[in-house]
């Protein structure tokens, strides 16, 4: 049996920093839906209500068509949403599957929103912590998270490849590095990434460290 399929997607700058472009799908109705509530629910000028709300969607242009297609045909109760943000995405696969919505970050967001939803929310970080209970999913999605790792992705990757249910779908997506460029300001290649270490320096820069 196929224990898990991963979809992956391009992210093009020129789409996040100009616009839609013709290779970028249309908005998906059901996510303005959303963004809408979330706005509402952020501070007076809030930053996403005012700037995130904006571009966040062109981070994961193709997903919701792919999340779309794939309810269609997989039966699924629950989905976990690895650096989850505002819960955007998560709303939306949770209202197409018909499902139970768990996401893990550092932060919580706007945490009415999450709650209105009936998210399970757990703080941490997956390069260092568990995965969520209860430990199993249908569907786990990470969207612009990996840029990020601190640390080998290998040894979270497995994890999280051992938190899909038989037959689970992991959809990911990353700037592609063709657009972005390389990124090797604190390493050069894969393998000079250390080990998962709770006692190493936390670094955070857009595109380079862990969120």
């Amino acid at each position: 049996m196929i224990r898990a399929v991963v979809f992956f997607v391009i992210v093009v700058p020129i789409a996040c920093v100009q616009g839609a472009t013709s290779n970028t799908p249309a908005p998906d109705p059901a996510i303005a839906s959303i963004q809408g509530q979330i706005a509402s629910l952020d501070t007076p000028g809030g930053y996403y209500a005012t700037t995130y709300r904006r571009d966040e969607q062109r981070y994961w242009a193709n997903l919701p068509g792919w999340i779309r297609t794939n309810a269609e045909r997989h039966k699924v109760t629950r989905v976990l949403d690895i650096g989850c943000g505002y819960g955007t995405l998560l709303a939306f696969a949770t209202e197409l599957y018909y499902a139970e919505g768990y996401c893990i970050d550092v932060t919580q967001y706007i945490p009415q929103f999450g709650k209105s939803r009936g998210f399970h929310f757990t703080a941490g970080n997956i390069q260092l912590d568990p995965v969520p209970e209860p430990g199993s999913f249908d569907v786990i999605l990470m969207t612009e998270v990996l840029e990020h790792f601190n640390f080998s992705p290998l040894p979270t990757l497995k994890k999280i490849h051992d938190a899909l249910a038989p037959g689970g779908v992991f959809f990911l997506s990353t700037p592609d590095a063709d657009e972005w460029g390389r990124q090797t300001k604190y390493y050069t290649h894969l393998k000079d990434l250390p080990p998962a270490d709770r006692s190493s320096k936390f670094i955070d820069e857009i595109g380079r460290a862990h969120v």
